[in-house]
């Protein structure tokens, strides 16, 4: 039992240092894994950063379009004020002006997309690193308990191997237990000398018929208690009615049913004798 105890306690010992590695193995994978996710959010942070810088560039770019295309415009519409060119003119300049309004529209869209992906951005990259702390505090809880349970375990085993001192007093103790085992089997013995008075064998196969005693009674010896009637063979008397009892012949066949057993019937029995015919 000691020996056993000591194979046990050492194989729970290699088992909690084994979930010790494994535990101090995952927090480096789980911090690495939040840090990639980190690094990752700050990527798409400069990328939409830099989409801003693109998006404002294009709003001064368009600006200053809009702000040429209406000039010309108002030169334009001065000199057909003036009859010096056609509406035609004019018209093309004030289609220009409205290109450059919508492509002044279309940049100040682009910096409010751009924007709001940066702001998506920065909020990600918030929450991976507070996952990163998350995980590392978890990791860490976990990697403690792990090593808790590996002193634990080298506890246990210690304390399986001070027990071999106690093998001596094991031995003493054995003679004793031997000789409570003998005695125990001797009233064993006894008990089941006494339980095979309590068991009535028939020394025939057949069906209980009478009982003269009731469960619980004291018998004396050679009392009767039961009545074990065979059924091997069964004779059944009857009458046969006048005008067919010349037809019947010792060796007949015939089949049996009685009022008190309806839908029942026994046969075919043989007949045996027929001299009341």
């Amino acid at each position: 039992s000691v020996t056993a105890d000591i194979r046990q306690q050492e194989a729970a010992l290699a088992s909690a240092q084994a979930r010790a590695t494994q535990a101090e193995q995952h927090l480096d994978a789980e911090v690495a894994a939040a840090k990639a996710a980190v690094t990752e959010a700050q990527g798409r942070v400069e990328s939409a950063t830099a989409t801003m810088a693109n998006a404002e560039a294009a709003i001064r770019t368009a600006q200053a379009n809009l702000d040429n295309a209406r000039a010309a415009y108002q030169r334009v519409n001065d000199l057909y004020q003036q009859g010096y060119i056609a509406a035609q003119d004019v018209d093309n300049a004030r289609t220009q002006v409205s290109v450059q309004e919508a492509a002044l529209d279309a940049a100040r869209g682009q910096l409010k997309a751009a924007t709001a992906a940066r702001d998506s951005a920065i909020a990600q990259k918030q929450a991976a690193e507070k996952r990163v702390e998350i995980t590392r505090t978890r990791c860490t809880a976990d990697v403690q308990a792990a090593r808790a349970q590996v002193s634990q375990a080298r506890a246990a085993l210690e304390f399986a191997r001070a027990n071999t001192a106690r093998k001596p007093a094991y031995q003493r103790s054995l003679s004793a237990l031997q000789a409570s085992v003998e005695a125990a089997q001797a009233s064993l013995e006894n008990a089941e000398a006494m339980l095979a008075h309590t068991v009535i064998t028939s020394p025939i196969d057949g069906f209980v018929t009478a009982r003269t005693l009731d469960p619980g009674a004291v018998a004396t010896p050679g009392q009767q208690i039961l009545a074990v009637q065979a059924m091997q063979q069964v004779w059944v008397t009857v009458s046969v009615p006048e005008d067919v009892h010349r037809q019947v012949r010792k060796g007949n066949t015939a089949t049996v049913r009685f009022d008190a057993l309806p839908g029942q019937s026994f046969g075919p029995l043989t007949v045996k004798a027929a001299d009341n015919f």
